[in-house]
């Protein structure tokens, strides 16, 4: 249960401080399953290009379950990384024993 709490409070901890930051690069170290979802799925059909030259996409159905299931991801990924961490806390603490 602690761990699932701690993936739980990780995740929502990094989404927080990733949606508050106003730098795409620290965004997307933060909620790094999500940005490796976004390209394992692509860009999406070329719509235009803006003034700048830069090409605009069109988002489809298949990217707006990116976000869900990376922070899905990202749960599970810090839940079980918790759970090592707390399984090999408790092996290395000797045994308190009657004598």
């Amino acid at each position: 249960m602690l761990s699932i709490f701690n993936g739980l409070v990780t995740t929502i901890g990094l989404t927080v401080i990733a949606l508050s930051v106003n730098n795409k690069i620290v965004s997307g170290i933060l909620l790094w399953q999500v940005t490796l979802l976004f390209y394992l799925v692509g860009p999406g059909p070329l719509l235009s290009y803006d003034e700048r030259g830069n090409p605009q996409y069109e988002g489809t159905p298949i990217h707006m379950l990116v976000l869900p299931v990376g922070l899905l991801i990202t749960f599970l990924t810090y839940s079980i990384a918790s759970w090592i961490i707390l399984r090999s806390l408790v092996r290395r603490q000797p045994s308190v024993g009657i004598k």
